[in-house]
C-alpha cells in the first residue's frame, strides 16, 4: 500500500521536473526573442546561424509547442534569406511530415518551389513543387501565382525575358 509520504514525495518531483522543464523552455524563447533583436540591429551570419540553431534546437527540444512550427518556419525563411537551399528545404519538410494540419503546412509546399527555383536555381524540381502545391491545394491564395510561376519556368524564358514581355504588353496596349 502506497502511503501519503510516497505520494507527495511523487508530486512533488513531478512539480519540480515541470517548473525545471518551464525554466528551460522560457530560458531558451528568451534567447531567441534577444537574437532576433541583435538580428534586426547587426544582421550578421553569425547571428542569424545563431538564431537558426535556436529556433532548431527549440522545436526539438519542445515539437509539442505551439511554437515549434513557427520557430521552424522561421529557420527556413532565415536559411532561405542566407541562400541555404537545402538546409530551408529540411525545415520545411519537418513542418509538413510532423505538423500536418498546421495552416503553414501550404505555405510550406509553395516555399520549397520558391527554394527550388530562386535559390538553389534547381527549376525541373521547383516547377515539381510548385505542380504539387497546385495538387495539394488549387484553391489556397498562392495557386494562382504558383500557376503563373509554373507557365513561366516551363516556358524557359529567364528572367528578364519575362519583365520584357510584361512591358512589351504594356506598351501595346497604351497604344
Amino acid at each position: 500500500m502506497i502511503n501519503r509520504k510516497s505520494i507527495l514525495v511523487v508530486l512533488a518531483m513531478g512539480g519540480v521536473l515541470l517548473v525545471a522543464c518551464q525554466s528551460k523552455k522560457e530560458k531558451l524563447n528568451t534567447q531567441i526573442v534577444e537574437t532576433e533583436k541583435q538580428v534586426s540591429e547587426l544582421y550578421s551570419t553569425e547571428t542569424l546561424n545563431q538564431l537558426v540553431m535556436l529556433y532548431q534546437r527549440y522545436a526539438k527540444e519542445f515539437p509539442k509547442d505551439s511554437l515549434a512550427v513557427k520557430y521552424l518556419f522561421r529557420s527556413a525563411e532565415v536559411n532561405m534569406r542566407m541562400k541555404k537551399g537545402n538546409e530551408a528545404l529540411t525545415n520545411l519538410d519537418i513542418i509538413i511530415a510532423n505538423y500536418p494540419d498546421n495552416k503553414l503546412v501550404p505555405v510550406c509546399y509553395f516555399m520549397k518551389g520558391f527554394v527550388y527555383e530562386d535559390v538553389l536555381y534547381d527549376i525541373a524540381n521547383a516547377i515539381n513543387a510548385y505542380y504539387e502545391f497546385v495538387a495539394k491545394f488549387p484553391r489556397h491564395e498562392l495557386a494562382i501565382t504558383a500557376s503563373t510561376t509554373i507557365f513561366y519556368l516551363e516556358s524557359g524564358k529567364t528572367t528578364d525575358e519575362i519583365v520584357a514581355s510584361f512591358k512589351n504588353s504594356n506598351s501595346d496596349t497604351e497604344e
